[in-house]
């Protein structure tokens, strides 16, 4: 929802006006960014069809441009979420559960990666086609959405390292369908001539396990 207006003296409020619907590209046809607050999936977030001094060069680029992608499931018992971040000259993931019945962390570890390789991935995807994925020796995360398919399909895998790191397996899908559309956001960065492109989705329906150690849920 856009806007709620509430006349004055009046408890009355106005019907919400809805965001528009998703532009087909982040640029448009001169190469500018499309601007805005969005309802709907953006196909992709790619920022190569920008031009004139929205277009970084390839230093400034492989410093500037970062592309990440989050998820979190979570049931009354257990919450569990894990990253996946490349900025272009490294890449880094963190994975996370907590059981909600202690407030006890389960796993907490952050890591440090390779820049771009077939061991880390973002696509430019955010929806249909979406491919991450973020490989070290005794880990692997992943998280994909088959085009044109509507379950977004989440993977981790951390092998047991003793005193530092219980064994994680987490095996999940979400339902991107009968839930609210995504909300996407075309914004600039101040003062860096720069543009930030995200889109998140929430309270989509969640299936799957997942064990910690000796624990499972």
């Amino acid at each position: 929802m856009r806007k709620v207006t509430v006349e004055p003296g009046s408890s009355r409020m106005s019907a919400p006006l809805p965001l528009p619907e998703v532009p087909p590209s982040v640029a448009d046809a001169t190469g500018a960014p499309r601007f805005g607050t969005y309802q709907g999936e953006l196909p992709s977030a790619s920022l190569s069809e920008l031009s004139g001094h929205w277009q970084l060069d390839r230093p400034t680029r492989l410093l500037r441009h970062k592309k990440w992608h989050y998820q979190l499931v979570a049931t009354p018992q257990v919450v569990a979420a894990y990253a996946v971040v490349d900025v272009g000259y490294a890449s880094n993931a963190f994975l996370v559960a907590v059981d909600l019945a202690t407030g006890r962390p389960l796993v907490d570890e952050g890591f440090v990666g390779p820049p771009r390789s077939r061991l880390v991935r973002v696509s430019d995807a955010p929806a249909a086609g979406l491919e991450v994925r973020f490989r070290l020796p005794g880990l692997e995360l992943s998280t994909g959405r088959p085009s044109p398919g509507h379950r977004y399909r989440l993977q981790a895998r951390a092998r047991a390292v003793p005193l530092l790191r219980p064994g994680v397996q987490l095996d999940a899908e979400l339902l991107a369908t009968g839930a609210a559309p995504a909300l996407t956001v075309v914004s600039p960065v101040a003062d860096e001539g720069l543009v930030n492109v995200t889109q998140k989705r929430g309270g989509l329906l969640a299936l799957g396990r997942l064990r910690v150690g000796d624990a499972s849920y």
